[in-house]
């Protein structure tokens, strides 16, 4: 089954306080990167998954519990892990054209497990600003892709309203990808 995602590149500005009330590791593993308003990004994501297949996210969040809906874990080899575009903390701000950001916990949970087979999902993620003392090293490698993928999640770059680019950084090499081996 093909994979696909889109990237809009919209950005957000959120407090940095609000993002460490809702999940306090963020918090932890950014500080040294953030300032107070932290930059997010926005993908489209687009599933496909058999009639009663999952898409093998867990989701913490909702209205009810406080704070927004986040995806907290994904199961590898799932239809979620293999997209290579759903990423732990990314927030949850849409499922297949509903708004989650007044939905309960419970609501969204029956909404992602009734879905068809075409799941959209738009997240939100916070971008990483390159530490002023990074060093750049540049490579050329290449890569056959396995099943449509490289196996690797790629967040940042040009955002419309700013003019300095975020760096392109690879968040995440999935296990078992043609970038793993």
């Amino acid at each position: 089954m093909p994979l696909a995602s889109q990237c809009r590149g919209i950005p957000c500005k959120k407090s940095i306080n609000h993002i460490a009330n809702a999940n306090p590791e963020i918090m932890i593993h950014s500080q040294e990167y953030f300032s107070n308003d932290a930059i997010c990004g926005y993908v489209e994501v687009t599933l496909h998954k058999s009639k009663n297949a999952c898409l093998g996210i867990t989701v913490a969040g909702g209205i009810d519990r406080g704070h927004p809906p986040r995806i907290t874990a994904i199961r590898p080899g799932s239809v979620a892990d293999k997209s290579d575009c759903v990423l732990i903390n990314d927030v949850v701000k849409s499922i297949n054209g509903i708004d989650t950001a007044d939905l309960t916990h419970d609501q969204i949970v029956k909404i992602t497990r009734n879905a068809e087979t075409t799941v959209r999902m738009a997240l939100e993620y916070i971008l990483v600003e390159t530490p002023k003392s990074t060093t750049s090293k540049h490579a050329f490698i290449h890569l056959e892709p396995m099943n449509e993928s490289f196996g690797i999640t790629v967040r940042g770059g040009v955002l419309p309203t700013f003019t300095t680019p975020f760096p392109l950084t690879i968040r995440r090499i999935r296990s078992q990808s043609c970038a793993d081996l």
